[in-house]
């Protein structure tokens, strides 16, 4: 059931229970392990009925759900989608599900939601399969680069840089602690092979790795250190490699699901994207980094409080005070301009940053993005793909401007001037670098952000009450 608000979620699951209906609520001001043991009580049937508020709407996946409630309402199709989602899982004997609206959504968006290619989105591209036959090696065009649309039914249109080759390594864990190499890390590694070589159409290299290498032509699964298995992508390149990116985010997803919760995305995952760039000098080298120094206020608001923040997992919170030592902000470079660059990419120490430079003198320059939390959702991933494109093709043309050196969110929990949060806002700070939006992208970026808002209010609830009352979450 999906509430909207923590006074409505907490006086229906009292209710519900006073009936007979065992029921718990779970909301942002319960602790981690509070709501965790809603969700446990929930999967083995001690509750039937779990009452949230913006905490269940994606990365809760439960097959058997076969009813879902709504007593909020909205505006965002794609919410909507995603809350409705929660009851569309396959499981044994289940041939419906069950959508209770309380709120008139249905009628705010009429016969959407019943179309298969809205709730799920893949469906809406099957008529589409062709074999992706992957290049050797990554390459970006020389001249102007050139876009294309890419629809993503249910969820809307991203653009993609025609020509620009791009690579993602999608982090996956175990339910309580990073497993070694051994025999359970490599029967799942071999199950991750096997479900990816039923939905991609690359080549699958057969067997796991524990250590990088490989061939850039197949999809590889790979031990890491931080997390445990790490899905690397063979280039990609175009609509084409979109596609086939979608087919293996189904796979790692059908896996996922399947796992019973043994394998999982969390705090202790990332997602790493790789992009081919023409920031062949150390002058457009600088200017980016003073790019992402500027946006990365904005960019933090897009992904997980854990990118920043290290998550305590016996404290149940974020620690506000340390930061994430495999994403460390570019601010914390001080002044790129003084910044001994040819030194500092050859140190592999260097790479854990939210953008990682030290690939970026190769044959062929790439850029690695690691800023973003685990995910294997792919709506999630081509949003932030079109969005790295569109900032590496504007820093072609534009690599001046000033460095902001310094901490991403100065005074972290303290009630900012209202003034001052345009500097935070990622819309506004891409429109003042001069970055094209389209209405549709500019509305994605903003659902976006509001899907992270329950997790930042855990971090900086000061902070994001003058967010709120800047009018983000309207």
């Amino acid at each position: 059931m999906f509430a909207a608000n923590i006074p409505l979620a907490q006086e229906l699951a009292r209710r519900l229970s006073e009936s007979g209906v065992p029921a718990r609520a779970v909301h942002s001001q319960q602790s981690v392990r509070e709501q965790e043991e809603a969700e446990r009580l929930f999967r083995t049937d001690a509750v039937n009925v779990l009452v949230n508020v913006d905490q269940l709407t994606e990365g809760f996946d439960h097959p058997p759900v076969d009813a879902v409630l709504l007593t909020r309402p909205t505006r965002s199709l794609r919410r909507w989608v995603q809350m409705v989602g929660r009851g569309a899982r396959m499981a044994p004997g289940k041939d419906t599900f069950l959508v209770v609206d309380f709120a008139d959504n249905i009628t705010r968006f009429g016969g959407e939601v019943v179309r298969a290619g809205t709730v799920y989105p893949s469906l809406a591209r099957e008529a589409r399969p062709r074999t992706y036959h992957p290049p050797a090696r990554h390459t970006e065009p020389p001249d102007v680069p050139k876009f294309e649309n890419y629809v993503i039914p249910g969820f809307g249109t991203i653009t993609i840089a025609l020509g620009q080759t791009f690579g993602f390594e999608i982090e996956l864990t175990a339910r309580d602690d990073v497993p070694d190499v051994g025999p359970e890390w490599r029967r799942v590694a071999r199950s991750l092979i096997d479900h990816l070589g039923r939905h991609v159409t690359a080549p699958v290299h057969p067997e796991p790795l524990t250590g990088k290498g490989g061939p850039l032509t197949a999809w590889r699964v790979t031990y890491d250190g931080s997390a445990g298995w790490e899905v690397v992508s063979p280039i990609l390149v175009d609509a084409g490699g979109v596609d086939e990116l979608q087919r293996a985010c189904r796979a790692i997803t059908e896996l996922v699901e399947g796992s019973g919760g043994e394998v999982r995305v969390n705090h202790r995952t990332g997602l790493h994207l790789a992009l081919a760039t023409r920031l062949d000098t150390d002058d457009r080298h600088r200017g980016f980094v003073k790019l992402v120094q500027r946006l990365e206020p904005g960019l933090f608001t897009l992904v997980a409080p854990s990118r920043l923040y290290p998550f305590d997992l016996h404290g149940g919170g974020y620690s506000r005070r340390a930061g994430n030592e495999f994403c460390l902000p570019l601010r914390g470079l001080g002044e790129p301009d003084q910044l001994d660059l040819g030194g500092f990419v050859r140190a592999y120490r260097n790479r854990y940053h939210t953008v990682n430079l030290t690939k970026a003198r190769g044959g062929v320059p790439l850029l690695e993005v690691r800023m973003h939390h685990g995910t294997h959702d792919f709506n999630k991933i081509a949003l932030w793909l079109s969005l790295w494109m569109q900032l590496f093709n504007a820093a072609h043309y534009k690599w001046g401007g000033p460095a902001r050196p310094g901490l991403v969110f100065p005074g972290r929990n303290r009630r900012i001037a209202l003034a001052d949060v345009q500097q935070e806002d990622i819309v506004a700070l891409l429109k003042a670098e001069g970055v094209l939006l389209t209405p549709e992208f500019e509305r994605l970026l903003r659902d976006r952000r509001t899907e992270l808002r329950p997790a930042w209010e855990k971090v900086m609830w000061n902070r994001v009450g003058r967010w709120k009352a800047d009018g983000w979450y309207d």
